[in-house]
C-alpha cells in the first residue's frame, strides 16, 4: 500500500501481522524519494511503529529541520558533513561548514527501523520544501526534494494506517 506518491514522496507499507493487545505492526516498508527508493521493502517482520515513532518526531520537529549552511552545499556535500559530524567518532572534520551547529534532528530513518538497515538518510528544510539525502547499503548517494505539504500528507496518512492496520 502506498501513502503519497512515488514520483514525489511516498512510503510503501504492508502489514504481515498485527498484535492488536499491544498495537504492533510488523511488516514490509521503504520509502520513495522523488521515485527512489529508501530502505528495503523486501525486508520481511520488521516493526513498523518503531519507523512510525521516527516519523511522528519528524513531523512535530519539520520547522527546525531548516540551516542555510546544509541548503546551500550539494547533496552529496551535505551527506558527507551529515554523516561525518553525526557517526564518525574521533576524526576531526576536515572542512566542517557546520561548526558546532549540528545534531541528530538532520537524520532521517538512520536506524529508524529494520527496513533502513543498511542505510543512512538525512532531511533539511529549505522553505517549504525538504530534501531528503539518502544512500541504500554503501550505493551512491541520492536525494530528492519534496514539497513540505506533499512530505506531510504522506506521513500523516502513514501515521494513520499504522494505527488501524486491519481497517
Amino acid at each position: 500500500m502506498d501513502f503519497g506518491k512515488r514520483e514525489v514522496f511516498a512510503i510503501e507499507a504492508y502489514a504481515t501481522k498485527v498484535d492488536s493487545k499491544r498495537q504492533w505492526v510488523f511488516g514490509r516498508m521503504c520509502c520513495w524519494v522523488n521515485g527512489l527508493p529508501l530502505g528495503n521493502v523486501n525486508q520481511p517482520m520488521c516493526m513498523l511503529n518503531v519507523t512510525a515513532d521516527f516519523l511522528r518526531v519528524k513531523l512535530r520537529t519539520l520547522d527546525n529541520l531548516s540551516n542555510s549552511t546544509l541548503s546551500s552545499l550539494t547533496a552529496r556535500m551535505a551527506f558527507k558533513c551529515l554523516d561525518q559530524a553525526l557517526y564518525t567518532e574521533g576524526i576531526e572534520p576536515i572542512d566542517d561548514p557546520l561548526g558546532d551547529n549540528f545534531d541528530y534532528r538532520y537524520d532521517f530513518l538512520t536506524n529508524g527501523g529494520e527496513s533502513f538497515d543498511g542505510s543512512k538518510s538525512f532531511i533539511v528544510r529549505a522553505e517549504q520544501q525538504v530534501q531528503i539525502i539518502f544512500c541504500n547499503d554503501g550505493d551512491e548517494i541520492q536525494s530528492g526534494t519534496v514539497s513540505v505539504d506533499a512530505f506531510q500528507e504522506s506521513v500523516s496518512a502513514f501515521l494513520r494506517w499504522i494505527e488501524t492496520p486491519d481497517e
